[in-house]
């Protein structure tokens, strides 16, 4: 009764004079907007704990904090955890003590092993394309876009889940008009947390195959929730698999596993047709570094010009002077076309938008070299090789050899 209380707004006397199957309902409405990820985390830490201390204090006649820590160290430490029973507390009214001096210690995370510089391939990025243009569902639509604009603008997740397209454009470059993605992301990433700045992330997401699939697809997955700071949105899958889901949700996919999950569901789907043990080896943080492997193959680039597509220090979106206004910030503009005022008529913006369509040049040269000689989709490394589809002098009468794509 508390708990709906807190939760709802509402006297216990209002609570009470529902009918339970209302209460319920009014509940799972208010806390269904939080999404499947945090709901289903509390779930999972609630229920370990109340085993725990039922199995250990069997007589204790509420939660203390010392059940808390002590269930918190005898688990594998997880900041996860100890964040799941605060949101409890805070959003559910439960009165479960994990914000006390005692549980401290639980909240930093154990280290973390370092990442690899695995990249998706072109043969992946394609595959990502087709599911936006042709799977009849709308979540499955709406991944495959957003993943595709991630690698499109070189967006870390972080990035990618906290920032706002604020226009989509064209540019003009030998003659062919090239759709441009405009956007901003609330803190680009610095050491130093003081310096820490909006800038501007941008990026070509014209198809390959199908001109406006990608933007029509990730249309129809943020509408509606243009407020909502994100390029993946979750659903009401059960683990972050959009084949699995039913229906959007008004949250952010979170999570290392929601957002993994999502990703390779995806590779699995035709025509990538992963394998599960080839699917599972590719992490959200592949497609950042996407277009760096384009620009870095393609004999077009020279490392500087590489610099200004993945936005590094001194590259051009670092100018202090183009750092996104607040209006800016606040929401997706999905159907704004003008480049915003901060950056029109600027030539050193044009020069960059240059150097992007280049990179869909080179990504463009590389599909139709696919299309000539498929055998040239390769696994890992192998895609930006001497032997694979970027390169200047394809000797396609020895062809790389392998089955499947990435």
């Amino acid at each position: 009764m508390g708990a709906a209380s807190f939760v709802l707004g509402d006297s216990a006397e209002t609570v009470a004079a529902r009918s339970v199957a209302e209460t319920t309902a009014r509940l799972v409405r208010a806390l269904t907007a939080y999404g499947v990820s945090s709901t289903e985390a509390a779930y999972s830490a609630l229920g370990r704990l109340m085993s725990w201390v039922i199995l250990h204090h069997p007589d204790a006649p509420s939660i203390e904090g010392s059940h808390v820590s002590d269930f918190l160290a005898a688990e594998q430490p997880s900041a996860t955890t100890l964040t799941a029973l605060t949101w409890l507390r805070d959003h559910c009214g439960l009165a479960i003590p994990a914000r006390g001096p005692v549980c401290r210690p639980y909240r930093c995370r154990p280290p973390i092993a370092p990442r690899a510089k695995e990249s998706l391939s072109i043969g992946a990025v394609v595959s990502l394309e087709y599911i936006t243009a042709h799977h009849p569902s709308e979540c499955v639509r709406g991944h495959a876009a957003g993943w595709s604009v991630i690698a499109r603008l070189a967006l870390r997740l972080e990035q990618a889940q906290s920032c706002v397209l604020n226009a989509f454009v064209q540019h003009t470059y030998d003659g062919e008009s090239f759709t441009i993605a405009v956007g901003s992301v609330r803190r680009d990433k610095h050491p130093n947390p003081s310096k820490r700045r909006p800038r501007p992330i941008w990026g070509v997401i014209d198809g390959l195959d199908r001109a406006d699939c990608i933007r029509k697809s990730l249309l129809e997955m943020l509408s509606g929730v243009e407020e909502c700071q994100f390029l993946l949105r979750d659903t009401d899958s059960p683990d972050g698999d959009p084949t699995r889901a039913t229906a959007w949700v008004s949250a952010p996919l979170k999570g290392n596993p929601r957002i993994d999950a999502s990703l390779q569901a995806l590779l699995r789907l035709p025509p990538a047709s992963f394998s599960l043990e080839d699917a599972s080896q590719v992490h959200g943080h592949a497609a950042k570094r996407f277009l760096l492997n384009v620009a870095e193959a393609s004999a077009a680039f020279t490392s500087v010009e590489a610099c200004e597509v993945g936005r590094f220090s001194l590259s051009t979106s670092q100018s202090p002077d183009l750092e996104p206004v607040a209006a800016m910030l606040q929401a997706h503009s999905l159907r704004a076309s003008v480049l915003p005022d901060v950056y029109a008529g600027k030539a050193k913006v044009a020069r960059v938008f240059d150097l992007l369509v280049k990179a869909h040049l080179a990504l463009r040269s590389a599909r139709r070299a696919l299309v000539a000689n498929p055998a040239l989709l390769a696994t890992g490394d192998a895609s930006w090789g001497s032997a694979g589809p970027f390169a200047v002098e394809r000797p396609v009468s020895q062809p790389l050899m392998l089955t499947h794509l990435l």
